[in-house]
């Protein structure tokens, strides 16, 4: 059986493995050109990785906002949406696991409030 992969998804796949990983990510947000993650680690991000992904534009770490941004350019929501996707589907296959580790359990709570920060809070786009 073959499985296909949109490029949408494998973008969003080796950016999430560029940051650290899934449980790396406590939370994610985007504004009108970059992703904005909130990592436990930021020293765990693969800088040269990251910004050899097709559609990365360039990335910086803002100390004062505790964000390491990730600048795709105007198609940022679709990066975005696809993110959310790999990382609910993570969530799903650890759910099917018995005793889910504490890092699990912060992308799954990430995942519970993403929609709703996003959408409850306006400000958090710019």
């Amino acid at each position: 059986m073959m499985v296909v992969v949109s490029l949408e998804r494998k973008q969003a796949e080796q950016i999430i493995q560029a940051v650290g990983g899934a449980t790396n990510i406590e939370r994610v947000i985007h504004c009108v050109t970059r992703l904005r993650f909130y990592l436990v680690d930021p020293s765990k991000v693969d800088s040269p990785r990251l910004v050899a992904i097709d559609g990365v534009a360039g990335e910086a770490f803002n100390a004062l906002l505790g964000q390491y941004q990730v600048v795709i350019g105007p198609g940022v929501h679709e990066v975005y949406e696809m993110v959310e996707n790999v990382l609910q589907d993570a969530t799903r296959e650890l759910d099917a696991q018995p005793n889910a580790s504490g890092a699990w359990q912060r992308v799954k709570q990430w995942v519970k409030g993403i929609k709703k920060d996003s959408r409850t809070n306006p400000s958090s786009l710019f």
